[in-house]
């Protein structure tokens, strides 16, 4: 499967979280779609940190979340209490994707939200250390890499069970 096509999955989405702190630094991740409470396969208890999206985009590369034409954050800004992250991506909770572009000449993403909000993600920015972005969905996940490289791999299965009988 294709990014484009991967992509087209997220469309109609609702963000419902985005997991960012000062301790994961500009990396984050957004959850989307259903709620998944994840349990863990050996205790066969419910995680305690909490239900994770039926799809999700971990960002591990530079990024820039803008609103209209005001930049509200990037890779850059700190993510700290109070500091431009956690700010900034207060403005894609509970917003539905509206459309996704994907670039395969950089590897580029760009995400657009009903309240006009877009992220942009650049895994080919060469001046940072991590340079890729992960799809998760609930039947594939394919990790893009900033120099053209694309690795599929099939969902956890224990990590993806919404039951105990992982």
């Amino acid at each position: 499967m294709d990014a484009f096509s991967i992509c087209s999955k997220f469309i109609g989405k609702v963000c419902w979280d985005v997991v960012a702190s000062p301790r994961s630094g500009s990396i984050i991740s957004l959850n989307l779609g259903n709620k998944i409470q994840i349990f863990h396969c050996k205790t066969g208890q419910a995680s305690s940190l909490g239900p994770r999206g039926e799809f999700e985009i971990f960002i591990e590369c530079y990024w820039e979340l803008h609103k209209q034409q005001t930049l509200l954050c990037t890779a850059d800004d700190s993510a700290e209490e109070n500091g431009p992250i956690l700010n900034g991506i207060k403005s894609i909770i509970n917003q539905k994707i509206e459309f996704m572009t994907f670039s395969n000449l950089n590897m580029d993403l760009g995400i657009e939200f009903e309240n006009r909000s877009g992220l942009n993600i650049y895994a080919h920015h060469n001046t940072w250390g991590n340079n890729s972005f992960t799809l998760f969905t609930p039947e594939i996940n394919i990790k893009i890499f900033g120099n053209g490289e694309i690795k599929e791999s099939k969902p956890d299965n224990c990590e993806n069970q919404s039951n105990q009988n992982c």
